[in-house]
């Protein structure tokens, strides 16, 4: 919401759509489903080669969210030729099909939690969200 209250709002469409629909909202699933984004990935103790995230829109962010006891670990974008330290508790917001991505090394215990909204489920719903995000100062 923060970060590109358009995607979120249609985010929040789509899985109201998915609510209303029949053969979805009747799933016990949807009645805890507690955030926008329809998809998500676990990712446990892994490191993951550099890559861009293909079911989203290269104007959507995804939010990675990292948990554990782990140290020395970097979020690369090799491609802008950036290296963020990402400790445990950190949370990114990154347009994951736009910047190659990695996470090549950390010593330790991770998880990181990547959350997404899939392209094909907002077509699927006929949410628009095609917009890309601005921000108007006022003076």
């Amino acid at each position: 919401m923060v970060i590109y209250p358009k995607l979120y709002d249609a985010g929040w469409q789509t899985i109201n759509h998915l609510w209303d629909t029949p053969e979805f909202g009747a799933q016990d699933l949807l009645d805890r489903w507690a955030v926008v984004f329809n998809g998500f990935a676990i990712i446990s103790n892994h490191c993951t080669p550099p890559h861009w995230d293909g079911s989203s829109r290269a104007n959507w962010y995804d939010i990675l969210a990292t948990l554990g006891r782990y140290q020395n670990c970097d979020l690369k974008l090799p491609g802008l030729r950036i290296s963020l330290r990402y400790g445990p508790g950190m949370v990114v917001g990154i347009a994951g099909k736009v910047p190659e991505h990695a996470v090549l090394t950390y010593e330790g215990d991770r998880v990181c939690i990547a959350y997404f909204i899939s392209d094909n489920v907002h077509e699927w719903a006929e949410i628009p969200c095609r917009y890309w995000m601005h921000t108007d100062f006022d003076e």
